[in-house]
């Protein structure tokens, strides 16, 4: 009777070994994200990009990586999810580096969320994020940097502060002053870019 238990035993042992092998165990992915660092990821493993969105290096890396888990068929859901916790993670990133490149980034990522998944939450800080680039350029006399401002602050007035239910009063008085910035951004603009080009000049949506 031994004899048929042990081969069981044995089969049983057998079969183990051959899922674990099939499996990628993590001690394997933290090895390799040590050996490739977030700044050289290119494998669009969910576990992989949540890990890096902490890391500073990770800066600019997000986008491609989502572009390409698309293109190669993960999930929607799961591509949407991870651009939703990229944008906050970038703009809280941001609002501790006071950093253009990171809020610019915030506003990149927010887009794609959003395009892949309608999230209010990517529409939020898309339009904060956009904000917080154009209050920083649009007090600039170059006429490059104000055209960017006049095209950040149109960004934020397409991606309105929403909740999930809707508008609130407090939101729409911000919308509100959005349309204002944006004006008077854009007339600035035309002003500083006719004076450097020696003419009429008009910003660029």
């Amino acid at each position: 009777m031994r004899r048929p238990v042990m081969l069981v035993v044995l089969a049983a042992f057998a079969v183990s070994l051959l899922v674990f092998a099939r499996r990628t165990p993590v001690q394997y992915k933290v090895w390799i994200m040590e050996s490739l660092r977030c700044a050289e990821l290119t494998i669009p493993d969910p576990s992989l990009i949540r890990t890096c969105l902490d890391s500073s290096s990770f800066r600019g890396r997000a986008g491609p990586l989502l572009h390409a888990a698309l293109k190669q068929g993960m999930a929607p859901d799961t591509v949407a999810s991870l651009a939703d916790s990229a944008t906050s993670k970038t703009y809280n990133r941001a609002e501790s580096t006071k950093a253009l490149e990171d809020y610019r980034e915030t506003v990149v990522l927010g887009q794609f969320a959003d395009s892949t998944a309608r999230s209010p939450s990517a529409r939020f800080f898309t339009a904060v994020a956009a904000v917080r680039v154009a209050d920083v350029l649009k007090t600039s006399d170059d006429c490059a940097s104000l055209r960017d401002a006049v095209r950040y602050l149109d960004i934020a007035s397409r991606y309105p502060f929403r909740t999930d239910v809707g508008i609130e009063p407090d939101t729409m008085r911000l919308g509100r002053g959005i349309q204002s910035d944006l004006e008077s951004a854009r007339a600035r603009a035309r002003r500083v870019c006719a004076q450097h080009y020696g003419g009429s000049a008009s910003p660029k949506r």
